[in-house]
């Protein structure tokens, strides 16, 4: 007998290596292929979703910043620094917003897969697998996870947090402290929205302390150990912090960065008596609950997982049922509770799921030795899995974006602000996203005109107006979020005022045509024929290349009543020899106003074509004013060229690519 176990135990012993190897070969197979589709269908889709308020936000952000301005002493910031630095690092190395969405789709995914690896260890890999499948494929999660938002980044940090934590809870190993003190930092310096992550990491490394004393026989060692464990934790959470004090002005952080949020959170919690508070939350809690239930069964197979955690394991997965209270409890005190913060609950939730799930094909429930109460649990279990399975389909449907605009259906506004503006013009905008979708930026002090900012007394009216007057930013957007309207509207009135031209896109005004707008000169260049006055120019707005349109601005005053129409401006291009190659004649202004404005000194903005045959070299250019009807040019006083003409420049034009 003794002798055909020991010949037999090799064997089996092989089969068992054997079964282990392919079923680390098959989790690792499968955890590639679900990566790689997973990222696969984000770059697909790069490009394919409509840009978000708050996305526009932290590009105004990035491309201010990769500007050279510099970040609270110039750019206004209500966010701490880590996200809009990345931003304004990957705007400056590419140009482009699909490579920064492809790099946080990249970091979404390592989200992905640590969440997936910790789920193996400790419910085995098919449940890692269903993890790692679960979140990959939740359109909130995969919305989020391709736009360029804090959301998600602050998430996956805070992810390795919690892992940092959980290993050191499970090893007791020093290096897991140490990097989840950092990361949990690091998180709550992207978005505030993870706060929920310290108090389950804190619980964590409690939990630390309470396994080692129940299980080691020298408890005051253990407990000095852990003290000693507690002050390293503490002591790196505040490291990044530090960093970010002695590098940036401190005193403007906090009064962009934290006082801005705790100020607009006070502002909005005004209008809640505290007898309504509860009232409030419970408002919440129906809001969070329809935000849910469009992803009913995720929420009914987490709900069915937490139970199977319960049944399992209490004392090694108690953290994934207190990580999901905590994330809900979070959002039920969120005073600006939105859809895409949802997004915290997507992780905890697919643990449970992928648990429950894997409990269910394995050995479900083997704790119960009643019969009748395992066919119960077993049979609502299959019943949860097969709503799931039925309602994946839609879910999977929800991820397929249709092809749209950068800001759907606003096409018209965008071009407009492309024409009327150049690229090194401002935008005054409630909506960052429009000025981006149009390639302009706001005033550094506007990169942010949200809700929050505005009620928290950071953008009072005369600031606005004080900062529209020094950038004179030709064009200013009141979009349909109408925030402008609702929250400023001292500031719009004078808008109304000091911008000659409103136009309405649907929804969506625009004003242009700034009167009075301010030059540095403090003598007109020159004057036609008594009437109009020439104070300014710009030439040198943007590149100047043949075959393309070059920008012109002119600034001019008119000192009497003189319609629109009345004189007409050539604009020659000249090349050093005299000869005229390029010109355009127009009447400034005249699709705009029918008389100009006496006093006012405006800003015409307009583009000359080039000829694509134009060799480089310098050029000047030669302006002046004439009677349609006669030909006849105003005179100019000073007239330097002795033709009635005022010559600009010189301005250099690159040949072009295809000659």
């Amino acid at each position: 007998m003794d002798a055909s176990v020991s010949l037999s135990s090799p064997k089996q012993h092989s089969v068992s290596n054997g079964l282990t190897v392919w079923r680390e070969r098959l989790f690792w197979t499968g955890f590639g292929l679900l990566l790689v589709v997973s990222l696969w269908l984000r770059v697909h889709w790069l490009d394919r979703y409509p840009w978000d308020y708050d996305e526009g936000i932290f590009l105004m952000y990035g491309r201010l910043i990769a500007a050279d301005y510099h970040p609270y002493s110039e750019v206004v910031l209500s966010y701490l620094p880590p996200f809009p630095l990345i931003v304004a690092l990957c705007w400056r190395l590419f140009e482009s917003v699909c490579v920064i969405r492809l790099v946080l789709a990249v970091v979404a995914l390592s989200t992905v897969a640590n969440l997936g690896l910790l789920v193996r260890r400790l419910a085995g890999g098919l449940a890692g697998l269903i993890c790692i499948g679960i979140v990959s494929f939740q359109h909130e999660f995969f919305w989020a996870s391709r736009a360029v938002l804090a959301d998600v980044p602050a998430l996956s940090i805070a992810l390795l947090a919690i892992v940092g934590a959980w290993m050191y809870a499970e090893t007791g190993g020093r290096l897991w402290l140490v990097g989840a003190a950092m990361a949990l930092t690091i998180s709550l310096m992207t978005k505030f929205l993870v706060a929920f992550v310290a108090p389950l990491c804190l619980l964590l490394v409690a939990w630390r302390w309470l396994r080692a004393v129940g299980e080691a026989d020298h408890w005051s060692q253990q407990t000095y150990r852990w003290l000693v464990d507690s002050g390293i934790f503490l002591a790196t959470l505040s490291f990044p912090a530090a960093l970010v004090i002695l590098v940036f002005d401190s005193r403007a952080i906090m009064t962009q960065a934290v006082a801005f949020h705790v100020l607009g959170q006070v502002s909005f919690l005004k209008g809640i008596a505290a007898a309504h508070l509860l009232a409030d939350v419970a408002l919440r809690a129906q809001v969070l609950w329809h935000i849910l239930i469009s992803d009913l069964g995720l929420v009914a197979l987490a709900g069915w997982g937490v139970v199977s955690i319960i049944l399992l394991d209490v004392r090694r997965t108690w953290p994934t049922v207190a990580w999901l209270f905590l994330a809900a409890l979070s959002l039920l005190f969120d005073t600006r509770l939105n859809p895409k913060h949802v997004v915290i609950l997507v992780p905890p939730m697919a643990f449970a799921a992928a648990v429950g799930l894997s409990c269910l094909w394995r050995n479900p429930c083997p704790q119960l030795t009643n019969q009748y109460s395992r066919l119960v649990v077993i049979s609502s279990g299959a019943v949860v899995a097969l709503v799931w399975i039925v309602l994946l389909p839609g879910q999977i449907a929800k991820l397929s974006p249709s092809p749209v605009e950068p800001i759907e259906g606003r096409a018209e506004l965008i071009e407009f602000i492309r024409e009327h503006s150049f690229e090194s013009d401002c935008v005054i905008t409630d909506d960052p996203a429009l000025a981006l979708a149009a390639d302009r930026l706001a005033p550094p002090e506007m990169a942010e005109t949200s809700e929050n900012l505005i009620r928290s007394g950071h953008l009072p009216e005369q600031v606005a107006i004080a900062i529209t007057q020094s950038h004179n930013c030709p064009v200013v957007v009141s979009s349909k979020k109408r925030r402008f309207e609702k929250l400023l509207p001292g500031y719009l009135e004078w808008v109304r005022s000091h911008y000659l031209v409103r136009l309405d896109f649907g929804h969506d005004d625009i004003f242009y045509l700034k009167r009075g707008v301010q030059v540095g000169r403090s003598a007109p260049l020159a004057e036609f024929g008594g009437q109009l006055r020439l104070w300014d120019y710009q030439i040198n707005l943007g590149r100047w290349k043949a075959g393309e349109r070059a920008p012109l601005r002119l600034y001019w005053q008119a000192s009497q009543p003189v319609a629109t129409d009345a004189y007409k401006l050539f604009v020659h291009l000249r090349n050093q020899l005299g000869k005229t190659v390029a010109q355009a004649d127009h009447f400034p202004f005249e699709e705009q106003l029918r008389a100009w404005p006496v006093g006012d000194i405006l800003a015409e903005s307009f583009r000359l074509d080039l000829p694509a045959t134009l060799p480089a070299g310098e050029y000047t250019v030669a302006i002046g004013m004439y009677q349609p009807a006669t030909g006849e040019r105003l005179p100019v006083i000073p007239d330097a060229s002795g033709e009635n003409a005022v010559i600009l420049g010189p301005v250099r034009v690159e040949a072009s690519t295809a000659q």
